[in-house]
């Protein structure tokens, strides 16, 4: 394993997909059949079906959230590149310096980008999943009442625990392992670089499986991918995806305290002109 770099990249994708799969399984499997019963004293089908108002249930939801990013994208992509590379910060563009032009630059293009997301974002709710439709939309108001239920922010101290759980921690974990992983190998499997990084963009959004939230977050997708092939350091997309959550995060919290009257939580179409 230690040649890695040597097997062909469809090998390679497939042991970067395969420590996702052991990882993320692994973690569930030890939290709900051991966590949970024996530190908490319930099952996985009482979070399955807790009430979001429970400060018990919400609490273990957030190191949920946290756990997960950890082991299902930060560990695999970390081993991934020990496997690969004997310097495997430099392999996955992690040593080069940060330059602020960059990183400015990607936030830039990240707030330019939004009103087409947002406008991708209502023609995404219009579609029709047939069969499925139900329970997609199950799913994703599922999504919201636990995401309007961690978005409760008081005081300062819960902002701040807020910006490492839904900004910072999943930036750097969901991007060492699309951006820094998968993309590098997409390119090299399928010869093409947008292809490689529409491929990941679009993989990147299926496993955070919210079906109607699915092209907005494709775009998003290409937009740090871009910037990653372009720059060669995994620091700016990281950035970027950073400021993308954190940004949201803060905006909530503003709206809680009134300090402003904008909710982003409401859905506002995007006219149509503006958006392309």
């Amino acid at each position: 394993m230690a040649a890695i770099h040597k097997y062909a990249p469809f090998t390679q994708l497939l042991i970067c997909i395969g420590l996702f799969l052991l990882f993320t399984f692994g973690f569930y499997g030890i939290a709900i059949g051991y966590i949970l019963p024996h530190f908490y004293g319930i099952s996985a089908l009482d979070i399955g079906m807790g009430n979001f108002s429970n400060p018990q249930i919400l609490h273990i939801m957030k190191l949920f959230q946290f756990a997960y990013s950890i082991f299902a994208f930060l560990i695999p992509a970390l081993i991934f590149f020990l496997l690969w590379h004997k310097k495997p910060f430099k392999y996955a563009g992690l040593s080069s310096k940060i330059h602020w032009g960059w990183a400015f630059a990607g936030i830039i293009i990240l707030f330019a980008s939004l009103p087409g997301v947002h406008l991708l974002s209502d023609w995404n709710q219009q579609i029709s999943f047939g069969p499925f439709e139900e329970s997609f939309r199950a799913m994703q108001q599922r999504a919201r009442d636990m995401t309007e239920a961690m978005l409760k922010m008081p005081d300062t101290s819960s902002l701040l625990f807020d910006l490492l759980l839904i900004a910072i921690i999943p930036a750097i974990a969901e991007e060492f392992f699309f951006r820094g992983a998968i993309q590098r190998i997409m390119i090299k499997l399928v010869h093409k670089v947008w292809l490689g990084i529409l491929i990941t963009a679009v993989f990147f959004s299926l496993v955070h499986g919210e079906m109607f939230g699915f092209f907005p977050r494709v775009a998003l997708g290409l937009v740090l991918g871009l910037l990653y092939y372009f720059s060669g350091n995994l620091w700016y997309p990281i950035i970027v995806h950073m400021v993308n959550n954190g940004f949201q995060v803060v905006l909530v919290f503003l709206y809680q305290h009134h300090y402003i009257t904008m909710d982003i939580t409401e859905d506002s179409p995007v006219p149509v002109g503006f958006g392309i």
